[in-house]
Parts: structure tokens; C-alpha cells; sequence
């Protein structure tokens, strides 16, 4: 039963298209995998994963974006 409630719960976003762009930042705070992106306050994507490249002090956010947006 768990594992149906998760696989049916997913499926809305197996269906849709997205693009995955990868954003550099300086500082993240508060930044969290499944966070929305919005523009103009709209609803446009998510927060797929965040990661820290010690090396040059930066932050790689990897966010999807839908389809219709750029």
C-alpha cells in the first residue's frame, strides 16, 4: 500500500515535461530539494537537487522547469 501511495503520488510529474537547468549561486540560504520556483510570483518549476562545490565556494541548484516557461 505505501509503495502504491508513493508511485501514484509521483505520477503527475512523470507526465510532465520539464528542463533541467543548472544555477550557480554564492550563497543559498534556505534553499531545499522540492522547492518552487516561481517568476513574477508564478509557479513555474522546482528545486530538483542542490549541491556545494567547496572548491570555488559556490552552490549548484539543478531546478526543473516546465515546459511552456523558459
Amino acid at each position: 500500500l505505501g509503495a502504491l501511495i508513493v508511485m501514484f503520488g509521483s505520477l503527475p510529474s512523470l507526465f510532465r515535461r520539464t528542463t533541467a537547468y543548472t544555477v550557480r549561486f554564492t550563497d543559498a540560504p534556505g534553499l531545499a530539494p522540492g522547492a518552487p520556483v516561481r517568476r513574477s510570483g508564478v509557479r513555474i518549476g522546482e528545486v530538483r537537487s542542490i549541491s556545494l562545490d567547496e572548491e570555488r565556494g559556490i552552490v549548484r541548484v539543478t531546478v526543473l522547469i516546465d515546459s511552456p516557461y523558459r
